[in-house]
């Protein structure tokens, strides 16, 4: 799963642009549309819902995506382009990808759990 951190430029250049106009109307705050946890919270966690031996870590994943405008618009963007009306849509996702260095590599944060039921 993803893990604290995990997309963390695009997540924050994402924030930005919703905060323009046009797009403030619809979007508002999106802060709180993504939440990623630590490993430490996670096998806190784990360990309340009775799992023993609990291991938790990050490990980097950078994707390259083939086709960025495709993949932010549906994978990392998707709870925000459903909030917009269809107009605004493309041009949303657009802008987003105009604030990160191209091509686009998303930084991704993977939370590896390793856990025993108890």
């Amino acid at each position: 799963m993803r893990g604290e951190g995990n997309i963390k430029a695009f997540r924050e250049a994402g924030q930005e642009v919703a905060r323009r106009e046009p797009y403030s109307a619809y979007l508002g705050d999106t802060d709180g549309l993504w939440n990623y946890a630590a490993p430490e919270e996670t096998e806190v966690r784990l360990r309340a819902a009775g799992f023993t031996e609990v291991r938790c870590w990050l490990e980097p994943w950078p994707v390259d995506p083939p086709e960025p405008e495709v993949y932010a618009g549906a994978i990392c963007l998707g709870a925000h382009v459903e909030k917009l009306p269809a107009e605004l849509r493309d041009q949303f996702v657009a802008d987003v990808l105009a604030a990160q260095p191209a091509p686009l590599r998303l930084d991704y944060v993977r939370l590896n759990i390793e856990a025993t039921a108890a």
